[in-house]
């Protein structure tokens, strides 16, 4: 069984994410995935990290499951049409390439599965709003401006993927995105952890 341990930042780089997805893809899906697939993913997971918001290398900001130790972490949820700050207990991985594993996994399942098929098409924009689809949406937020990043996002990585050199990251601060961050309730035994500077981008 596993167990609450500390929230540990775990920063991300393209290139480390992008080869992790490419070691990754074989083992859980068998063949070679196109660009535009890879591209795709990539965008949501630094959409939902910002790269340097990713904790204990849960790139997809998974909740608690299974046999996997947690973390507590503060996020924003919107009920009813209002965004509320929360506490919840998120999964935890031991490096970055069983974190994309578990991910891959995860969004591979029949919950999301309009969003994996577009995924698999290489449409960022279906795959998006799959997410965002009820009974269980990946995400709370504004189904508009989640789109909105994770398209800026797939330009950005298939121009690196397509052998782009040094294509700049998009401008997503338009979008509010709100990161992850640990919680520090005093009578929490991880406290003395301290957290970066909130920040939206």
């Amino acid at each position: 069984m596993g167990q609450l341990v500390p929230a540990k930042r775990t920063i991300l780089t393209d290139d480390a994410l992008l080869h992790a997805f490419d070691e990754a893809w074989g083992p859980e899906m068998g063949g070679v995935p196109s660009h535009q697939t890879i591209a795709v993913l990539a965008a949501q997971v630094r959409l939902e990290t910002g790269m340097t918001y990713c904790w204990n290398w849960n790139v997809g900001n998974y909740k608690k499951y299974g046999t996997w130790d947690w973390q507590r972490l503060k996020t924003t949820e919107v009920v009813d049409g209002h965004s509320i700050d929360i506490v919840d207990d998120f999964a935890v991985f031991p490096d970055l390439a069983t974190g994309v594993q578990m991910f891959i996994r995860a969004q591979s399942t029949s919950r999301w599965k309009d969003a994996w098929d577009a995924a698999m098409k290489g449409d960022p924009v279906a795959y998006a709003q799959g997410l965002g689809e009820p009974p269980l949406p990946y995400y709370t937020g504004s189904v508009k401006n989640y789109t909105a990043g994770v398209t800026r996002y797939f330009a950005y990585y298939l121009a690196i993927l397509g052998g782009a050199s040094q294509p700049r990251p998009p401008d997503i601060s338009d979008l509010k995105v709100a990161f992850l961050m640990p919680d520090l309730d005093p009578i929490d035994p991880y406290a003395d952890t301290q957290p970066p500077t909130p920040r939206n981008v």
